[in-house]
């Protein structure tokens, strides 16, 4: 009896183990993938990671700031994944990055909490069973009346399913990531600039001007000295906005000096910068 206990606990930790496995198979990076919504369009600007290539992985303490590093870079971003989970193994993370060509991820996990609680798993028992039955017949024979007795034992076994009560504890993690690609076409000016938000506006008291997220490296931008957080508020003596800095950059032709103002730390300064 103790060894059928024995075998049924052992087969308990199985069945636990080969579900863990399974379970942590299944990428939470990539059931909860989202692919920038602009991929299509510029998709023939990037360079995809090539199939015997290997992703670049790396873990961020301060995602904000390694994103935008990434990005003056010359790099992309072609998607994020977010969610909360048990932690995953890097090469999860690696495997997925090579299934949507991605050739540097960004990525930081946070403890939140720990689950605890009891699962009940179905454990089969089978015992062996004897059963012994009596007989007694009786018979007629030259006027008289005879009895005669017996017995017989039948074997075979009988199989009982029973829940077994497993406590577990899970511990849960934010885990997310950014996957990035190389940008393979030329930078004009070597920006990429965002509104001013309600508090920019109230600050400088206007409402004209675009705010610089990004500053790719070597480009004229870069070489100008404009900053990350710089707002441009005119090129050439013309006053620029959300409304009209791309139409008014693009009509100006490769190799062309222009003359950016831009307002840093209260302060206006210019910039000659020649296009490429």
């Amino acid at each position: 009896m103790k060894t059928r206990l024995v075998r049924g606990v052992i087969k308990i930790a199985i069945f636990i183990v080969i579900a863990l496995f399974f379970s942590s198979c299944v990428s939470g990076y990539a059931q909860f993938y989202k692919p920038n919504p602009y991929l299509e369009a510029i998709k023939p600007t990037i360079k995809f990671l090539d199939k015997n290539e290997n992703p670049k992985i790396i873990y961020s303490n301060n995602m904000a700031n390694d994103v935008l590093e990434v990005l003056s870079n010359h790099y992309t971003i072609i998607g994020e994944s977010a969610f909360n989970g048990k932690p995953e193994e890097e090469w999860l993370l690696k495997d997925f990055a090579k299934q949507i060509g991605a050739t540097i991820v960004l990525y930081h996990v946070q403890y939140t909490n720990t689950e605890q609680g009891i699962k009940f798993v179905p454990q089969q028992q089978t015992t062996q069973v004897n059963l012994n039955t009596n007989s007694r017949s009786s018979s007629i024979y030259n006027g008289g009346v005879g009895n005669s007795y017996g017995s017989a034992t039948t074997y075979g076994t009988l199989t009982t399913t029973t829940n077994q009560a497993v406590p577990y504890a899970v511990h849960r993690y934010d885990q997310n990531a950014v996957f990035f690609a190389p940008i393979t076409t030329k930078f004009k000016l070597g920006i990429f600039v965002n509104s001013l938000t309600q508090e920019m506006r109230q600050i400088l008291q206007r409402n004209n001007g675009v705010v610089v997220k990004i500053v790719y490296k070597s480009t004229p931008a870069f070489y100008a000295n404009i900053l990350s957080n710089d707002i441009i508020i005119g090129i050439n003596d013309i006053e620029i906005g959300e409304h009209n800095f791309n139409s008014v950059l693009g009509a100006i032709p490769a190799g062309e000096k222009i003359k950016i103002v831009a307002i840093r730390n209260g302060q206006e300064k210019a910039f000659d910068v020649v296009l490429e």
